[in-house]
């Protein structure tokens, strides 16, 4: 015979009651993070992205594979340039090309120029004109960088071909990033300088920022010589960079000047012995977003993007014995772009 007061029965009474009186799991959830210590909260975190979609949403609501390198992971890392940063990440692979500047592979694919990839930097396209490629090496400070978003895989339906493996969009800290500014001072080897400075001023509805850096050193050496041996010959990179940013209200505005300098020994003739190579790049935003309700904003940028490429190539004594005048060739390479984009966005919802 079976009671209702047998023992199976009593025992789901008591689950059922357990189960009413306790908190809901959400709840439990929030307690059990704000005991967790502080390091393992930031863990438990949710990344919120803004280039999969462009707009911001959290990352696992993204429509890419995305990946957040932040700024405390940066300064882990012991990395010196974006190259070396990047190849950490899964499908990522940058080697050296014959001209010592470093290609970006990313799940297999991968192309000399870096023009089948894009970088953005606080949202707008960063790149040579001529071939539509950006640098990976030492052209590229680390040290005002707050995040990198990294797309590995196709994002040209929303930022045109140049898109076609990757998106690689570089967010820069502002003013409320800066703790009573920063100075760094870096000495390595092969005679390596490496100095910057981070200062940012915030106010009421005012915010601005200023970066500035200073590289220099031997590098590593370019290759090997026509014997086969190593060569005693160095890159030599040298960048000056510096970053400002303004924003007062809804309006925002960036300029961002950098000029890198290199040697550079890729022969085009058999008598050639390679040269120097000036890049000088500009790049600067403007941007206004107004809020329309609580849930939704617009916003409107433009950017305008120059760039010009010199190389001074150097011919060997035996060609300059020969013809003077082919002792020293000068290529000079300009160009400009620009951009207007308007955008639409709603907050974000778990």
């Amino acid at each position: 015979m079976n009671h209702f007061f047998s023992w199976p029965h009593i025992g789901n009474l008591l689950l059922l009651g357990c189960a009413w009186l306790a908190p809901p799991l959400q709840v439990l959830a929030d307690d059990m993070l704000d005991e967790l210590p502080g390091e393992l909260q930031l863990f438990a975190e949710m990344p919120v992205v803004i280039t999969a979609a462009r707009k911001p949403q959290y990352i696992t609501q993204a429509p890419s594979t995305i990946n957040v390198i932040t700024e405390q992971e940066i300064k882990s890392s012991g990395a010196t340039n974006l190259s070396e940063l990047l190849e950490r990440l899964p499908g990522v692979y940058t080697p050296t090309a014959h001209n010592a500047l470093d290609m970006l592979w990313i799940r297999g694919v991968g192309l000399q120029y870096n023009d089948n990839a894009l970088l953005l930097i606080d949202g707008a396209p960063y790149r040579t004109l001529y071939v539509s490629n950006f640098p990976l090496n030492e052209q590229l400070p680390l040290e005002d960088i707050k995040r990198i978003e990294v797309i590995r895989g196709p994002g040209s339906a929303l930022y045109g071909s140049n898109a076609f493996t990757g998106v690689i969009n570089i967010i820069t800290k502002h003013a409320e990033d800066i703790e009573n500014g920063e100075v760094t001072s870096e000495l390595s080897s092969w005679d390596g300088q490496n100095h910057s400075l981070l200062i940012g001023k915030t106010a009421e509805n005012f915010q601005v920022s200023l970066f500035a850096r200073y590289l220099t050193g031997e590098g590593y050496k370019s290759g090997l010589d026509d014997e086969g041996l190593s060569s005693d010959e160095s890159r030599e990179p040298k960048n000056e960079t510096l970053n400002i940013k303004f924003t007062q209200g809804d309006f925002n505005f960036s300029a961002r000047l950098s000029r890198f300098e290199i040697n550079d020994f890729t022969a085009v003739e058999g008598d050639d012995e390679g040269g120097v190579t000036e890049r000088d790049h500009l790049l600067v935003r403007a941007g206004f977003k107004r809020q329309l309700s609580p849930i939704m904003a617009w916003q409107l940028n433009a950017y305008f993007n120059q760039f010009k490429l010199d190389k001074l190539r150097i011919v060997s004594d035996e060609q300059a014995d020969e013809d003077e005048s082919a002792f020293i060739s000068k290529t000079e390479i300009y160009g400009s772009i620009a951009g207007l984009e308007f955008l639409t966005s709603r907050n974000i919802s778990p």
